[in-house]
């Protein structure tokens, strides 16, 4: 607006000195009037004074006549010129004020639109947080209907209702930095009673959202081996939570792909690579060649488990 003002004065200006010439162009063509007059005024009384000498001082008459013409064109050429001079200039001046008031449009509309995004960015976030406690409750109900749940597991949902009710109010950084490691501890003792979890994709995009975000985190905690136990004597059982729960891990991974967060996704599967190791899902249903799949820790998980007793084949 600063710059757009300043133009604008500067438009005035010219449009002052283009009157100021003009009215110089008129004072010129009056000029040359007077002096056409004052011409021809003296040619009178030479040939009145002059009468023998009549022809001789025609022709210098003339020739002077003639010079004083051409001075005066010329000067009214370099006045019309000095014109249409500052006619282009303030042509200029009126076009940079409109491409100046353009970029402050633009800008002033790409502004708006950072603003509604980062609205919309905000809303979406408190509506995973919402969901997420929802996902939390209904966890809690599951557990008391579980009769094999034990009072440990119990008390851990408590303690992270609680913890969710308290950090809602802080920041979300801080909410997900003390729920993902409750939640890795949840699984455990699920695994340590023997009970699956259930993973079903059915679930809202939101709360798919904060699995994402827990998935990632699970890099700072490295799976260890007794996050996965082995019950002796039911072999097929633990292959089935096994498998169960690194295609849980492999779907996850699957979705940041299909929603373009590669860079979380591949932190994804350093996680992967560490439940393969820490569980060798290869001894326990076969090497990648025997299974047909051959992806590998680093590719599609899917490929390796599809149609694995307990998981379903994927979705």
């Amino acid at each position: 607006q600063e710059e757009a003002k300043m133009a604008k004065e500067k438009c005035q200006k010219l449009e002052k000195e283009l009157t100021e010439l003009r009215t110089l162009k008129q004072t010129a063509k009056q000029d040359l009037d007077e002096v056409n007059g004052s011409t021809a005024k003296e040619l009178e009384e030479l040939r009145a004074m002059l009468e023998g000498e009549r022809m001789r001082d025609l022709e210098l008459l003339k020739s002077e006549k003639e010079m004083l013409l051409e001075n005066n064109q010329t000067r009214v050429d370099s006045i019309l010129n000095l014109v249409m001079q500052k006619e282009v200039e303030l042509s200029e001046k009126d076009k940079m004020v409109t491409a100046l008031e353009r970029q402050l449009s633009d800008a002033l509309e790409a502004n708006d639109r950072a603003l509604d995004r980062a609205s919309a960015e905000s809303s979406h976030l408190k509506d995973a947080l919402m969901a997420a406690e929802q996902e939390l409750s209904q966890v809690g109900i599951d557990l008391q209907r579980s009769a094999t749940a034990t009072e440990q597991v119990l008390a851990s949902r408590d303690l992270a209702e609680e913890k969710v009710r308290s950090l809602y109010k802080e920041n979300i950084e801080e909410y997900q930095r003390e729920l993902v490691p409750w939640l890795l501890e949840t699984v455990r003792n699920f695994q340590a009673e023997g009970i699956v979890p259930d993973l079903d994709d059915d679930e809202p995009a939101a709360v798919l959202d904060f699995k994402r975000i827990a998935l990632a985190k699970l890099t700072e905690a490295p799976v260890e081996q007794s996050a996965v136990p082995v019950a002796a004597g039911d072999d097929d059982e633990v292959k089935k939570q096994l498998l169960k729960l690194y295609g849980f891990l492999s779907d996850i991974s699957q979705d940041m792909v299909d929603n373009g967060l590669t860079a979380t996704a591949e932190m994804s599967q350093d996680v992967l690579q560490q439940v393969k190791e820490s569980v060798d899902i290869d001894s326990l249903y076969g090497s990648p060649a025997t299974r047909g799949g051959g992806a590998g820790a680093t590719g599609s998980s899917k490929q390796n488990i599809a149609g694995a007793p307990g998981y379903g084949g994927g979705r």
